[in-house]
């Protein structure tokens, strides 16, 4: 602590505390890439810092010769970067440079100039992330002249890799390969990939690859993982300096888990609204109010490109909620329906105890309109949760788990939300609800009052914007008597802010749903005025989508008839949850709002297809 006398006043001064990590670029001196697409995404994690130095050169061309000039000069540029408390890391941010004076050399002079850093560079990055993705045949894109492009080429075959098709544009200045537009370089990525790559690299810092959004497509697109230049280098820099967030929207390398020392807590990061640095959807404040939705309902393009019709595109834009008769077939429902019974069954022949030493998190369980029971008594079954799993990740589902997956998984939800989201998507969560009716069993099933799910999604999974949509598989009648989904239309255009301590979100205990605040009540009346309230009624077999951010609640199922069904979220890809949510210190467990787009893109044929095949093993 210091302190500082200001007009006959003291006033305390307090550090800063030390960042989490500083990171040093050397780059060409007409390298402007690096100069926007590098603060955007180390921007996203706090206390990351970024310093940038330009190396000087004789001239602007992108040859050897002129590259030749860059010798002991490297070193001189990183002696500048002298930030309070060191850099951690320091790279030469040049792809070209670096293998054309040599990675060791370059590597060299970096460590000389900051000792007490660790050193990379672009060439080297670029292989480590090829490592990681497991990529053995790339295809290979580069702006480079022919001298450059066969050194590049003579990089990735010194590495063991085996390059399978290969293009460049024989552009030689920063300046050239800097204008190529995204959508320019994205038919020159279509082009120059073939079947037989298990992956495509695009070389060049220079290329404005690392534009949040743009890697994530075209990996949709192609179908395997794409490395570019820009993404590998800062990636490197970061995980040498310790720092293993995952990033939505800059490709599969920023999307893995990345592995950390058992004893080191987890790094975190908060993301930001896309270019700048305020939430757009801040909630969990003392005086909620209403913020106006910046996100698209649906994608551009969206009417006619998939299983829905225009109309009901539109309706789903319009209103938030939509309903889709007959999607699944009677035998379809039979199946599903006899499977989870049985499973219901299982569950509740074992005690609490027996439940609580024998399950996890995943199974819920309810006793009157509460979420808890008392010793020794039989309990009732609300949801069971994570039901997309594969059989070897789901050991809760039992035998139901196979079914289970392919019912969530089907592709005419999955293309469904591919057609509304615009781009491949995967599960955020998913479960089985049993909504049981009144019986000699005990009380039906509890319901939920009104509320929008993306504020909870949003402050306490760390979900960055409204890219994301809910479906319900109706396996019984849904109808008022038994508590069908009630929505307010067009509710969706406006998040309404919740009160609430950010320190107070996000807590979760094992047999309990981590409940997200309820509508202020002072707000209820004027949006259920505005807006009116719809039943989403529906039959077996129907489908039911409203939008993450549509108002909605059930109330508390008085009836004899139960309302079963499988539920699923399904959110962009490129929407991927940072670890750090936006109103809480920690994120909820992984089976309640997955971070993990492992099962991005699965699409199963329906299930009147394989139904032939045994429901559980024998």
């Amino acid at each position: 602590m210091l302190t500082q006398p200001v007009d006959d006043r003291t006033v305390a001064l307090e550090r800063d505390e030390r960042p989490r990590a500083t990171l040093g670029c050397i780059q060409l001196p007409t390298d402007l890439t690096l100069d926007e697409e590098g603060p955007a995404l180390v921007g996203r994690l706090p206390g990351v810092r970024l310093r940038l130095q330009k190396v000087e050169l004789d001239g602007e061309s992108l040859d050897l010769r002129n590259y030749e000039t860059a010798r002991g000069r490297i070193a001189r540029a990183a002696a500048t970067l002298r930030p309070v408390g060191g850099l951690d890391v320091v790279g030469l941010a040049c792809t070209s440079l670096a293998f054309a004076l040599g990675r060791d050399h370059v590597q060299r002079e970096l460590a000389q100039a900051q000792p007490g850093a660790q050193v990379t560079d672009m060439a080297t990055a670029l292989l480590a992330a090829l490592d990681e993705l497991d990529v053995r045949r790339p295809a290979l894109l580069t702006p480079y002249v022919d001298e450059l492009h066969e050194r590049n080429l003579a990089l990735l075959r010194e590495s063991g890799r085996e390059v399978v098709a290969h293009r460049h544009l024989g552009l030689s200045t920063d300046e050239e390969i800097s204008a190529v537009s995204a959508r320019s370089l994205r038919r020159l990525a279509l082009a120059t990939d073939v079947d037989d790559a298990d992956g495509l690299v695009i070389a060049c810092s220079a290329f404005r690859a690392c534009r949040a959004g743009f890697l994530d497509q075209l990996e949709d697109e192609l179908g395997k993982p794409v490395v570019s230049s820009q993404q590998a280098f800062l990636w490197h820099l970061l995980r040498l300096a310790g720092v293993r967030d995952r990033v939505g929207g800059h490709g599969s390398l920023f999307a893995r888990p990345a592995q950390r020392p058992a004893d080191r807590p987890a790094l975190v990061s908060t993301p930001t609204a896309a270019g700048g640095d305020v939430d757009p959807y801040p909630s969990r404040v003392p005086e909620p109010g209403l913020v106006d939705r910046v996100d698209p309902v649906v994608t551009d393009g969206a009417r006619g490109r998939g299983p829905l019709s225009g109309a009901q595109v539109e309706r789903f834009e319009r209103s938030g909620a939509l309903v889709l008769r007959q999607v699944f077939a009677p035998d379809e429902v039979r199946a599903l329906r006899d499977t989870i019974e049985e499973l219901r069954e299982h569950y509740e022949s074992l005690s609490y105890e027996e439940l609580d030493r024998t399950t996890d998190m995943r199974v819920i369980t309810e006793r009157g309109g509460t979420l808890v029971g008392d010793a020794g008594e039989a309990p009732t079954l609300k949801s069971i949760w994570q039901v997309h799993l594969p059989p070897e990740h789901a050991a809760h589902m039992l035998f139901a788990a196979d079914l289970s997956r392919r019912a969530v998984c089907d592709a005419r939800l999955v293309d469904a939300a591919r057609q509304l989201l615009g781009e491949d998507v995967y599960i955020h969560q998913s479960r089985v609800n049993f909504q049981r009716g009144v019986s000699a069993h005990g009380s039906g099933g509890s319901g939920f009052l009104w509320h929008q799910d993306f504020e909870q999604w949003h402050c306490e999974d760390g979900m960055p914007r409204m890219r994301a949509v809910s479906m319900a598989v109706l396996l019984e009648r849904a109808v008022p008597a038994n508590g069908a989904l009630m929505v307010m239309p067009g509710s969706h255009r406006r998040l309404v802010q919740a009160y609430g301590d950010p320190s107070e979100s996000g807590r979760y205990e094992k047999g309990a749903l981590s409940r997200g605040p309820e509508l202020p009540v002072e707000l209820l009346a004027r949006l259920a005025d505005e807006h009116g309230i719809a039943y989403c009624r529906g039959e077996p077999g129907d489908v039911v989508l409203f939008d993450c951010n549509t108002i909605h609640g059930s109330h508390t199922n008085i009836s004899p008839w139960g309302r079963s069904m499988f539920f699923a979220v399904y959110n962009a890809v490129s929407n991927t949850p940072a670890p750090r949510p936006f109103a809480a210190a920690e994120p909820r467990p992984e089976h309640i709002g997955s971070h993990d787009p492992r099962f991005a893109g699965v699409a199963l044929p329906a299930l009147h297809q394989s139904l032939a095949a045994p429901l559980r093993p024998s």
